[in-house]
């Protein structure tokens, strides 16, 4: 299958309001031009944003999305933006899209992307 039938296959499993949360941050995220190879995990339920290894991952939920960064920790964002508490991995939880900041979504994809040049 293709990138567009994957993710349209995995969307098809929740709500329209996560799926307009899975696109609000997905666009975000597209919004910054950067050279990003798109896959998907049906098994995991994940969308990949990857250059030389993941930069940033979507995962959905029943009732919320994560934006995960593989390398969280070493990113600067304003206190309490990031949420988890592994060696490396934070994420970012969005339930509304109202609460979806596409400007802070963007400087971290972009802190996460130069991380893996």
């Amino acid at each position: 299958m293709t990138f567009d039938q994957d993710r349209a296959t995995l969307l098809s499993h929740y709500s329209p309001e996560v799926v307009a949360l899975a696109d609000a941050v997905s666009a975000a995220i597209r919004a910054t031009n950067l050279p990003f190879e798109q896959t998907i995990s049906l098994a995991l339920r994940i969308h990949y944003f990857k250059h030389k290894g993941v930069v940033a991952a979507i995962s959905l939920h029943k009732d919320h999305i994560n934006l995960h960064f593989y390398k969280g920790t070493r990113l600067k964002a304003p206190a309490g933006a990031l949420q988890g508490s592994g060696k490396l991995l934070r994420h970012l939880r969005f339930t509304q899209p109202a609460h979806v900041d596409s400007t802070l979504i963007q400087d971290l994809v972009n802190q996460a992307f130069l991380l893996n040049k």
